[in-house]
């Protein structure tokens, strides 16, 4: 369900992203100085509440653009960091992460190791995410 509410007598739908957002900022701004003589004061008043929103959404959009960058800098500055890059869906902050939070990869006797660090259980990798569990009382679910 969408949040509606008259904007300078418009019917305006909440944007569901940054990018529509600022795209109806844009509109409602322009709107605004074309009918600005045409606008109640109350109109106004939410509109420069909106606007204010919206412009502390820019700044916020600004800044995780500044962080990503930041993010593939290092990113390309770390050999490992490449290598993991170099995988299919690990993308700079995955790698970065992973780098961060592993350091030494040769702390891990193999994959597995690896995996199980991660909260992989081998039963769910050899099922390949099939819901199957081996017998023993050790896997008795209650």
């Amino acid at each position: 369900m969408a949040m509606r509410g008259g904007a300078c007598g418009v019917n305006w739908r909440r944007p569901a992203s940054r990018s529509r957002a600022l795209r109806a900022r844009r509109w409602l701004t322009s709107r605004a100085w074309q009918s600005s003589s045409r606008m109640q004061r109350t109109a106004c008043l939410r509109l420069h509440v909106l606007s204010g929103l919206l412009e502390q959404l820019r700044e916020a959009d600004m800044r995780i653009s500044s962080y990503d960058r930041q993010i593939r800098a290092l990113a390309e500055a770390s050999e490992p960091a490449r290598r993991l890059m170099r995988v299919e869906s690990i993308g700079p902050q995955t790698a970065t992460a992973l780098v961060a939070t592993v350091g030494d990869p040769h702390v891990f006797k193999n994959g597995r190791g690896f995996a199980a660090w991660l909260g992989r259980i081998a039963w769910a990798i050899l099922a390949h995410g099939t819901e199957y569990r081996p017998a023993g009382p050790q896997t008795a679910v209650a």
